[in-house]
């Protein structure tokens, strides 16, 4: 994973609102390493990274600046805690 699409996701989560406990266990990433990953201690897989930008509303994009970008966010999966 790059840097930089790691630290737009971190963001994207920070803001969020959701506790790391809630979206693991919405998004069935495992808590440890979703914890790890906030902390900056690892990465995640690919396939983890996509069902973590599902549960948020988030699209991937290869483009310059930000690589992470909110889509039509649902109203029943933001801002959970």
């Amino acid at each position: 994973m790059s840097e930089g699409i790691a630290n737009d996701l971190r963001r994207e989560i920070e803001e969020s609102g959701w506790s790391v406990n809630a979206l693991a266990s919405e998004s069935g990433v495992q808590q440890a390493a979703l914890s790890r990953f906030m902390n900056g201690k690892a990465g995640l897989s690919l396939e983890s990274i996509e069902r973590l930008a599902e549960v948020l509303g988030l699209r991937l994009s290869r483009r310059r600046g930000r690589r992470v970008k909110p889509i039509n966010r649902r109203p029943d999966l933001g801002h959970r805690s």
